[in-house]
């Protein structure tokens, strides 16, 4: 099988993601993160693999993890790697041409959790992957140069770009009111910081660095 996404279920408190909104194609290799297999377990569906130390599935869902045939990986729970880390790892063992990667109950709950997800996101960023944390009203890709990211942004949804990597260079971005023209972002700069989208297309292309781009506002499939 030549997948060509990957996607990813975690356990956020409160991201309320309804998987009936998500397609599911044969193409897609789908990871259960911990508490993510919850919702596809209820939903009848089974991922290709499993991470995690079951504290929080329930007791009848960590029974019937034990009983399936899919790859499942249980860890204690005193462990040195977070569940989503240790998922990481086996995505960046296994793909080396890197496909996008879409994670979801993975933002909104935890913000210990969410800070931790964003430094492995620049881990597998720098490798070639395309993370995308998607949430019920909100959108962050986390995206290495050179690369051009258009979104589904509908007109006056916020739109912030900030630097995960010392810089971004030759930033140029198309239908926000405050353009960059082959401009640069430092990290340490709010430069980026809510801009609001002027049409239904965003389009955002960058050289150097790794850049997050934030939408705020839905949950449309809205990279193309």
């Amino acid at each position: 099988m030549i997948y060509k996404k990957i996607l990813c279920f975690g356990a956020s408190p409160e991201d309320n993601i309804k998987l009936d909104e998500i397609e599911f194609l044969s193409t897609d290799f789908v990871i259960a993160i911990d508490g993510g297999i919850s919702k596809l377990h209820a939903s009848g569906r089974k991922p290709n693999i499993f991470f995690g130390d079951c504290d929080s599935c329930t007791y009848d869902e960590n029974l019937w993890l034990k009983k399936q045939t899919f790859n499942v990986n249980i860890y204690p729970k005193k462990k040195e790697k977070s569940d989503f880390e240790l998922a990481s790892d086996y995505i960046l063992e296994n793909w080396k041409n890197p496909l996008p990667i879409n994670l979801y109950g993975m933002m909104r709950g935890r913000t210990d959790h969410f800070l931790f997800n964003i430094k492995i996101a620049l881990k597998m960023a720098l490798k070639g992957f395309e993370v995308n944390f998607i949430s019920e009203k909100e959108r962050l890709i986390v995206s290495n140069g050179p690369s051009s990211i258009i979104l589904n942004a509908s007109e006056k949804k916020l739109v912030s770009l900030f630097s995960l990597t010392d810089k971004v260079d030759g930033i140029i971005t198309e239908n926000l009111e405050y353009p960059l023209v082959n401009e640069t972002l430092l990290k340490e700069s709010t430069r980026g910081l809510s801009n609001v989208a002027k049409a239904e297309y965003v389009k955002i292309t960058h050289k150097n660095g790794v850049l997050v781009i934030l939408l705020i506002g839905g949950t449309d499939e809205n990279i193309y």
